[in-house]
């Protein structure tokens, strides 16, 4: 039931993703005389390099999906294709045609990474992240091992008539591996933050400063926009299933506590869908859009027609 509750919330989330990300049009900068060819070099590369990350973390996340039947795959596979994407952008800034080019002033001026960060998206993935590990360790204390000794699988809880259990719940057996892969993905996430706030500038010259802030900035919207999906999916997971869990245990005799986690992990399935759209839509404009636009073509038609 839970398996069959969270695939509607994620088709219902890609749906919404779809339609933010092809109908909201994204902002460009134009590109400075002279600079055209290399920047359309740098972004032609990064482009390719995060369909290569969209395309290498969906694989991961399907084989991650059917490794492991009572369900530690499926919570994992998002995270999969959060960890490849962010490979592949690591590796898309390092290996830039272009940024390997000649340091300039331009390039010696102090950036940040808190520079490039999409201010609203930042704020509901790391809210995001914070009730993921919350969540997590509340999992983590509640659990007990199930019928057949698989240890955080079940709810267990004891009354001054008798107890009883539920499950699945998502302690230690799920919550373990789950807040391992989280911290890997939030370091590689910072790592990849940091090589794009401190890579060489694209085109090193002055007047193309706007230009390298706007590649800077997507390339972070990217990062923030993988670990949103990273950290959205599962947490949608997560929080049907404790709702469901916690739900049937409150029903069936369980201390009056477990209310209240019904209602805030229900609460974290709307955030986990709300952020999981924001996050796969960003990804799907960053792969599909440009950033900086040529306006050399645009100039010419109109001197054209003013000689005409």
């Amino acid at each position: 039931m839970a398996t069959g509750v969270l695939g509607l919330i994620g088709m219902v989330a890609v749906l919404v993703a779809l339609v933010v990300g092809f109908a909201v049009p994204r902002q460009t900068v134009a590109a400075p005389e002279g600079a055209g060819p290399a920047v359309d070099a740098a972004e032609r590369h990064v482009r390719r390099l995060r369909l290569v990350g969209l395309v290498l973390g969906g694989v991961v996340a399907v084989w991650l999906w059917g490794v492991d039947a009572l369900g530690r795959g499926s919570m994992l596979a998002a995270v999969g294709f959060g960890l490849a994407f962010l490979v592949v952008m690591c590796v898309g800034e390092l290996t830039n045609p272009v940024s390997r080019s000649a340091r300039s002033d331009a390039d010696l001026r102090r950036r940040r990474v808190g520079d490039y960060l999409p201010r609203r998206l930042s704020v509901l993935v790391a809210v995001t992240v914070v009730v993921l590990a919350a969540l997590l360790i509340v999992g983590l204390v509640a659990g007990t091992a199930d019928d057949l000794g698989r240890p955080g699988r079940a709810l267990a809880w004891t009354t001054p008539t008798g107890g009883g259990s539920a499950g699945p719940w998502p302690g230690s057996f799920y919550a373990w591996p789950m807040l391992g892969a989280l911290l890997v993905e939030l370091a590689l996430a910072g790592a990849a933050l940091r090589i794009i706030a401190h890579r060489a500038q694209v085109v090193p010259s002055q007047a193309a400063s706007e230009v390298d802030s706007a590649l800077r900035s997507a390339a972070a919207r990217g990062v923030v926009a993988a670990t949103g999906v990273a950290t959205a999916f599962p947490l949608g997971g997560l929080g049907v299933v404790m709702a469901i869990t916690a739900s049937n245990a409150v029903r069936g005799g369980a201390p009056g506590w477990l209310a209240v986690v019904v209602w805030v992990a229900s609460a974290a399935v709307l955030l986990a869908v709300v952020t999981f759209s924001q996050s796969a839509a960003s990804l799907l404009r960053s792969a599909a859009g440009r950033v900086v636009r040529d306006d050399t073509d645009e100039r010419a038609e109109d001197l054209g027609a003013g000689a005409a």
